[in-house]
C-alpha cells in the first residue's frame, strides 16, 4: 500500500506540474502572442530570434538570415542558369554571324570573279568588233567582184556580221555581184 501511495504521489506530482505550471504557462504565452500581434509586434520574428540564440534549439529554427541566405542562393542559381542560357544564345548568334560573314565573303568572291569575266568578255567583244571593222574596211576597199567572192566562201553567220557593218551602198554592190540564191539567203539573214 505504501508503494501505491508513492506511485500516486508521483503521478499526482506530475499531474500537478502539468496542470499548475505547464498548461498555464502555455496559455499565458499564447495569450501574450495574440495581444502583442494585435498591437503590432512581429511575434514570429521575435520568437525565431530568441530561439536562434538558444544553443540547442538554434539548430532546428530557421532565422530570417537563414531564409534570406537560402533565397539569395536560390536567386544565384537562377541567375547562373539564365547567364548560361544567354551565353549559349550569344555563342549561337556568333556562329550564325560567322556563317553569314563566310557567305558574304564567298558572294564577294563570286562577284569579283563575275566582274573579271565581264571585263574579259567586254575586251573579247571589243577585239572581235575591231577585227570585224578591220575586215569590213578591207572588204569595202576591195573591188566588189573580189569582195563578193570572199563573202560567198564564208559561212552565212560570218558573212552577215561583215555585211551589217558595211555602208548600205557598198553592201548593195557586193550583194549585186553574188549569185541570187546566196544573196537572198544573206538578205533574209540581214533582215532578222
Amino acid at each position: 500500500m505504501a508503494k501505491k501511495k508513492k506511485k500516486e504521489q508521483r503521478h499526482s506530482k506530475w499531474q500537478w506540474i502539468l496542470l499548475v505550471i505547464v498548461i498555464p504557462t502555455l496559455f499565458a504565452i499564447i495569450l501574450a502572442s495574440i495581444v502583442l500581434s494585435y498591437i503590432g509586434v512581429d511575434v514570429n520574428s521575435q520568437a525565431r530570434e530568441i530561439a536562434g540564440n538558444i544553443p540547442v534549439v538554434n539548430q532546428y529554427v530557421e532565422t530570417e538570415e537563414d531564409a534570406e541566405e537560402a533565397a539569395y542562393e536560390e536567386r544565384i542559381v537562377e541567375l547562373e542558369q539564365e547567364n548560361q542560357t544567354l551565353e549559349n544564345e550569344v555563342n549561337r548568334l556568333l556562329n550564325e554571324q560567322n556563317a553569314y560573314e563566310d557567305e558574304i565573303a564567298s558572294l564577294e568572291n563570286d562577284i569579283e570573279a563575275l566582274e573579271d569575266q565581264l571585263v574579259s568578255e567586254e575586251e573579247d567583244a571589243l577585239e572581235a568588233e575591231e577585227r570585224i571593222e578591220g575586215a569590213v574596211e578591207t572588204l569595202s576597199e576591195m573591188s566588189t567582184n573580189r569582195a563578193a567572192e570572199i563573202i560567198q566562201g564564208m559561212d552565212t553567220g560570218e558573212a552577215v556580221s561583215y555585211l551589217r557593218e558595211m555602208e548600205p551602198g557598198t553592201r548593195a554592190d557586193i550583194l549585186d555581184q553574188l549569185e541570187s540564191d546566196v544573196a537572198s539567203t544573206l538578205i533574209s539573214a540581214l533582215a532578222q
